[in-house]
């Protein structure tokens, strides 16, 4: 007679195949399960199971305990340590992977000898710098700010935008300080503003007065000793 023997797995339980049993819980946890028999003729080479060993996460290997979420977690930063083309993150039990080539070229082929697991890819697409989209090429960061900066002065009317380097500068179309309330805000990975507002604008004055150049009478002074001719009728 086989005995079923609970461990403390959650939802583990001896599992038997080809003569053989097996610890229903992952790693070295199963080497506590004693193993007793009351079957005439049958009895076991070890009072306990022995030979599980509980995995690591270093290197090329990542620990299944055996809750999905888990073993997701543990793959997704077992990828991300050693495959520089890619970022892989877990949520729910799904590993999802990101290609770190932006655009069209990033597609990723994925392969796997493991049990229970599959792949699906979708492949990336190339950017546009049309309405409110702009091209990321993850090559040069100033062809990116060039790109934003470009995007900004065509969906927004009450600024311009310039790049010069990686740097976007932003200002107001209108002038003096009302453009200092203009919020700046991004959604953007890699980017932030350095102010939560444009700053900077201040409104002109209308003070001061204009003096003349001399508090000093100045004789006028004939260009030519000619005798100067006036004409004219006498009034009456």
């Amino acid at each position: 007679m086989q005995h079923i023997v609970p461990c403390d797995r959650r939802d583990g339980y001896l599992q038997h195949g080809d003569g053989d049993c097996y610890g229903g819980c992952w790693g070295a946890a199963g080497n506590s399960i004693a193993t007793t028999s009351t079957a005439t003729g049958f009895s076991w080479t070890h009072p306990t199971l022995t030979g599980g060993a509980t995995g690591i996460n270093t290197g090329l290997d990542f620990l299944v305990d055996g809750v999905i979420a888990d073993d997701a977690s543990n793959l997704a930063a077992a990828i991300t340590r050693n495959v520089s083309s890619v970022t892989a993150t877990s949520s729910a039990g799904v590993v999802s992977l990101t290609s770190t080539t932006y655009g069209s070229g990033g597609t990723i082929t994925a392969t796997e000898t493991m049990t229970n697991f599959s792949w699906s890819v979708t492949a990336g697409v190339t950017g546009t710098n049309t309405g409110t989209s702009f091209l990321v090429d993850h090559v040069s960061l100033a062809d990116n700010a060039t790109n934003l900066a470009a995007a900004i002065t065509r969906n927004v009317t009450a600024v311009n935008a310039t790049a010069s380097g990686a740097t976007v500068s932003v200002s107001d179309n209108t002038w003096g300080s009302a453009g200092n309330s203009i919020a700046t805000t991004s959604a953007a990975t890699g980017f932030g503003w350095t102010s939560g507002t444009l700053t900077g604008g201040t409104d002109g004055t209308n003070t001061g007065q204009v003096s003349p150049s001399s508090t000093t009478p100045q004789p006028m002074q004939p260009t030519s000793h000619l005798p100067l001719l006036v004409t004219g009728a006498p009034s009456a």
